[in-house]
């Protein structure tokens, strides 16, 4: 193994990073993210692309030695990657699903037929014209679209909203990439995930964890998540991911995303992120090495029941933004988060510069609030 490009800038990428150096390979990252910090690391070489263009993404890669790992970190790299597998793998390892695996990954409307069909629970799906109850959740059923991020799902709470939303989201993606769900109530704190390595049909490692803070507050990227250590609940949850992961015949990391339904007292599918996810650092600490796996094609290890909380800086910032102007911040819910053991995104003494580099995306971020 001559080296690993991570493609993809961000968090998730300054946990593979970090991941990676205790196995002292080299590592190069991949983007244009307008937030970089992956690339002010100690453990990484930048290689810097101005905007998406395929082809010359495809020319720096191919002017890298054979041997290197391809690793992505958000759909746009899984999907570019999944596009080029079979031109890249004579010479590359590309960590990514096959083309197949990963459409219905990328696919809400697919994902969800298949977790039917071998019985995953579900929120429920409604046509525009066949909605019995509100609120909902009108969303893009693919990450991406020609390349370009579709936007974030909109909660509604009656009709009148209801076709404004679907009106103005079809505008931008079609009507018929457009979901209309049910939401699961609960908010952040009922939203668990199942991460696993999958090889050869079956889990060869998995972990547990669930959010306590998200941005956007509503439908949003977890900033504050906890392990999970209740072995029914990651149980239940192993039980369902494999479901899936086996009916797609998915080989690699992913991260399944569910929903605790209070009413119905259900796990209820959600979403899958094919790929690493921007906590997986956690998972590392807490004995779970899905770098070790993808690398060395290893089983990742068995989670260890210790509470440690991980933060990502800039989202708590925007949380607590956003809780703000709401008038609904819990100071002591923060306090006796703060006060538990803790791991950062970014912030690491061991290797500080990034951490400057948030900084200054915070005090971007703040300015143009």
């Amino acid at each position: 193994m001559k080296g690993i490009l991570v493609c993809g800038e961000y968090i998730n990428a300054l946990g593979i990073a970090r991941s990676a150096s205790k196995y002292r390979i080299p590592v190069l990252v991949l983007d244009d993210h307008p937030y970089p910090i992956c690339r002010y690391s100690r453990y990484c070489r930048p290689l810097r692309v101005n905007a998406f263009d395929e082809g010359d993404i495809l020319n720096t890669i191919f002017s890298l030695p054979e041997g290197f790992v391809l690793i992505p970190t958000d759909d746009k790299w899984v999907l570019f990657l999944s596009k080029y597998k079979s031109a890249l793998e004579p010479q590359y390892t590309v960590i990514s699903p096959d083309k197949a695996a990963v459409e219905v990954c990328c696919n809400k409307k697919e994902s969800y037929a298949i977790a039917d069909s071998v019985r995953v629970p579900l929120p429920q799906i409604y046509p525009i014209d066949g909605v019995t109850s509100f609120p909902v959740v009108v969303k893009p059923s693919l990450s991406y679209i020609n390349g370009v991020k579709t936007p974030h799902g909109t909660r509604v709470e009656n009709r009148h909203d209801l076709i404004k939303a679907f009106e103005r989201l079809s505008s931008l993606i079609g009507a018929e990439n457009v979901i209309i769900q049910e939401v699961v109530a609960g908010g952040a704190k009922n939203n668990y995930s199942l991460a696993s390595y999958f090889k050869d049909g079956q889990l060869m490692g998995s972990f547990c964890s669930r959010k306590l803070k998200q941005y956007p507050s509503e439908f949003g990227t977890g900033c504050i998540v906890e392990p999970v250590i209740d072995e029914e609940i990651h149980g239940e949850l192993r039980d369902y991911t494999s479901r899936f992961l086996h009916a797609i015949k998915y080989e690699g990391v992913s991260e399944i995303e569910f929903m605790y339904d209070n009413n119905t007292h259900q796990f209820k599918f959600i979403e899958i992120n094919p790929r690493f996810w921007m906590q997986h650092y956690l998972a590392n600490l807490l004995g779970v090495n899905f770098m070790e796996s993808v690398l060395f094609d290893r089983p990742a290890g068995t989670q260890q029941k210790k509470d440690i909380i991980w933060i990502d800086e800039l989202g708590l910032i925007r949380v607590l933004g956003d809780e703000v102007m709401r008038g609904c911040i819990n100071i002591r819910e923060y306090f006796n988060i703060l006060m538990r053991r803790k791991t950062f995104g970014v912030l690491s003494f061991h290797d500080p510069v990034p951490a400057c580099a948030q900084l200054k995306n915070v005090i971007k971020f703040l300015l143009g609030r």
